[in-house]
């Protein structure tokens, strides 16, 4: 096999690597609010912060290794999509701290121990804005470092 194809090969592998570990995580985040609280809200919106923080924090970082390291052309759609993600990202969280004003999470937790509500109150409330600032941080930083690596790319052939 030759060395391009080999690298190939070995970045395809990392890739799947990673989505696998992204996903285990944002199931293990997720599984004390599903296991106690299914009737959460915003789930959807939960598991698509965590993955698009861990996702975009690796390819802030880890770019080099990645599958876009010298693909321009997907390096500014990613740059396009995150611009526009950034504005979606902030209006959602924006939501989720409406809903904690306006009706709060203690009605989803009435089936559970006092003690236990707590608890889980202060869990959903701060892993969702943890990953939300998390995953926000990630839009507005990952375009800087792929216009970063768009001109390193085309003026010294880094990435």
């Amino acid at each position: 096999m030759s060395e391009p194809v080999r690298e190939r090969n070995t970045k395809i592998q990392l890739e799947l690597l990673w989505w696998s570990f992204t996903i285990i995580l944002a199931f293990a985040v997720i599984f004390p609010i599903l296991r106690n609280v299914p009737a959460f809200p915003f789930i959807r919106l939960n598991a698509l912060l965590i993955i698009i923080g861990v996702t975009f924090a690796r390819y802030i970082f880890l770019l080099k290794h990645s599958l876009i390291a010298r693909k321009s052309k997907w390096k500014m759609v990613v740059i396009a999509i995150s611009t526009i993600l950034v504005f979606t990202l902030i209006t959602s969280i924006g939501n989720f701290n409406s809903y904690l004003k306006e009706e709060g999470l203690q009605g989803l937790l009435d089936h559970l121990p006092f003690d236990q509500q707590l608890s889980m109150l202060r869990y959903m409330k701060n892993e969702m804005i943890f990953f939300g600032v998390f995953a926000v941080l990630g839009a507005i930083f990952l375009p800087i470092r792929l216009v970063i690596s768009l001109w390193r790319t085309r003026n010294t052939n880094k990435v």
